[in-house]
């Protein structure tokens, strides 16, 4: 009896390892077949949060940007006969509420991808659940360095790393405006903090330090004490880091104290709705820098349009833009992967963005991912307002990348 079981033995060891391997195969035909989530026929799912109500209803204009470009592409033959249809969900700003938006995202409306998620603190707080599920999350509308570090394979950031963005305007300041002493004053949080450490970290490059580093806290009720301690540095020039809220009083404190330095700040505080509340001769002393086309721009004509045709009453502006242009890298990275008839799927979508080496469309400049670092970096340039308009300063220059 043993010794038939012995002979039997390999034969059976070896048909069940046929089986096992017929049954992976057929594993495989049925996972190549089966549908995918968020894609039903020519139909895409995409979604993010935004923050229709709450504190920072500014910035729901990014996800109105975004949803316009897909509205916009749709009517203009979308991708290879694909359409898009965007979902925002509200999460008011407020990162106790984001994890249960996505959430609803991925298990109600099934979405193919998160695109232009809003927020720095909404997307730390739900990027843990975004990488256990390993739902592509291309384009968040933050920079924080956070979320490309440490490396997370489903994670895709175009806004340049806050960073990088602070040492580029450190640079700029000592380059292109002559700053004999530089100061900072920033958001005592994830925004600020990392604007504060590129700073930094260029101005040490060059033996030198902050003439004054000033934090305030999120929602400050006053800042003219924040103003009075820049003033007595006798700093020249000042990079603000913080969220656009915090660029008006900033400069209203200054005005009030007759405190007059050159400012640099980022691309959003450059939103016609922020800079109607700054006071004119301020404004004439701040530069911006953006990796975005300004909204009025020649290329620019499609978005104008379709923020006329979809959003109306909201008008044009940078936030917006933010959104159109992020929009705008995911449909390359789409466009990269159906090419040739390849079917819509995460791994797909992740291999064409990690293709996409130094290019540009016609809203990005410079955008590069690679297999091992997904922060894009793009190029920037500098603008400021003159005569009531934008003008660029400067042409597209390329970011340290710290």
């Amino acid at each position: 009896m043993s010794r038939s079981m012995h002979s039997i033995g390999p034969l059976a060891r070896r048909a069940g390892a046929a089986t096992v391997l017929l049954l992976l195969a057929l594993g495989s035909l049925a996972r190549a077949d089966a549908p995918v989530r968020g894609v039903v026929g020519k139909e895409v799912s995409l979604g993010a949060w935004a923050p229709e109500t709450g504190p920072a209803t500014a910035l729901y204009a990014t996800g109105q940007g975004a949803v316009a470009y897909f509205r916009w592409l749709n009517e203009h033959g979308g991708i290879d006969g694909y359409r898009f249809r965007m979902t925002l969900v509200n999460d008011q700003y407020d990162p106790a509420l984001t994890p249960a938006a996505v959430r609803r995202l991925v298990n109600v409306d099934r979405v193919f991808a998160i695109v232009a998620g809003i927020g720095t603190p909404s997307n730390l707080a739900a990027m843990s659940y975004m990488v256990s599920v390993g739902i592509p999350d291309v384009a968040p509308a933050s920079g924080d360095p956070a979320l490309t570090h440490p490396f997370r394979k489903n994670v895709f950031s175009v806004v340049p790393s806050y960073v990088s963005e602070g040492a580029f305007q450190a640079a700029f300041a000592l380059d292109r405006l002559h700053a004999k002493s530089l100061a900072v004053i920033y958001e005592n949080d994830d925004i600020g903090k990392p604007g504060l450490e590129g700073v930094t970290k260029m101005l040490a490059s060059r033996g030198l330090r902050p003439a004054a580093a000033v934090a305030f806290d999120r929602g400050a009720v006053s800042y003219t004490p924040y103003i009075v301690r820049l003033k007595a540095s006798g700093a020249d020039t000042v990079v603000i880091w913080g969220a656009h809220p915090a660029f008006p009083p900033i400069l209203k404190a200054a005005e009030a104290i007759g405190y007059h330095p050159t400012w640099v700040t980022f691309g959003f505080d450059a939103d016609p709705n922020v800079v109607r509340q700054v006071p004119v001769d301020q404004l004439a002393k701040t530069y911006f820098d953006t990796w975005m086309p300004v909204p009025d721009g020649p290329g620019m004509a499609a978005y104008r349009e379709a923020m006329s045709q979809f959003y109306p009453q909201s008008g044009t502006g940078m936030l917006s833009v933010q959104g159109w242009c992020l929009a705008s890298v995911f449909a390359t990275a789409f466009s990269r992967m159906v090419q040739h008839g390849a079917k819509p799927s995460w791994a797909g979508l992740e291999r064409a963005l990690e293709s996409m080496g130094h290019i540009s469309n016609a809203y990005v400049h410079g955008l590069s991912f690679t297999p091992s670092d997904h922060r894009a970096l793009p190029d920037v340039y500098v603008m400021k307002y003159e005569h009531g308009r934008i003008v660029r300063v400067t042409p597209y220059l390329a970011l340290p990348r710290l």
